[in-house]
């Protein structure tokens, strides 16, 4: 409580029933000198640290607790709390390049994923890649493959029979993309291989 600037507006000479101009600037000098030495910050609840104005009856630390969360896998999923810069960018970082989009599979929304391998076929006409989707034989939605024929890649379906251009087909089980049936001038060159899945 502030009382360095009590003061009681009494009438001069003490016989004077009137408050003269004078007077009341006086006093309203006091109240400004008052207002401008106020400390809001050291305003508290009587017996208390709750500041005053902070209608939930909790001390900073209690609000800041129940309030303002730091948990960079948001794990509580709270519907009123509010999250730091620091525990938001990790997040977001923790999560980039595992992005999905919805997708209607079956009749129900889903999140599909997408991953890309890449490398070298081997010198045969069979290459073995992991594809590291856990249980992929479930969850693996569409696969596809692009195969470098000297300057450029070549998107092709397997052709049976005599076929003088590129052939192969894509394969896959629970571990691997098997690339098989590949012709003599697309073994040994790069692959890039697409894949849209399920967790």
């Amino acid at each position: 409580m502030v009382t360095t600037y009590e003061r009681q507006i009494t009438p001069s000479p003490a016989t004077d029933d009137t408050i003269t101009a004078t007077h009341i600037n006086s006093e309203i000098d006091y109240i400004i000198a008052a207002l401008n030495d106020f400390d809001a910050s050291n305003c508290k609840k009587s017996g208390t640290s709750i500041p005053l104005g902070n209608i939930t009856g909790l001390t900073s630390t209690q609000m800041a607790a129940a309030f303002f969360l730091t948990e960079e896998d948001m794990a509580s999923n709270s519907a009123t709390a509010v999250s730091s810069q620091r525990a938001i960018k990790a997040h977001q970082d923790a999560v980039v390049g595992s992005s999905y989009r919805l997708v209607d599979v079956n009749g129900t929304p889903t999140k599909v994923y997408t991953k890309y391998l890449t490398g070298t076929l081997d010198a045969d006409t069979e290459t073995i890649i992991a594809h590291g989707v856990t249980s992929g034989l479930t969850k693996i939605l569409s696969l596809s493959g692009a195969f470098g024929t000297g300057t450029n890649f070549e998107v092709q379906d397997y052709s049976q029979g005599a076929f003088s251009g590129p052939q192969w087909f894509l394969l896959f089980d629970g571990a691997n993309v098997i690339v098989t049936g590949v012709g003599a001038n697309v073994q040994g060159q790069a692959y890039r291989i697409k894949i849209d899945y399920e967790l």
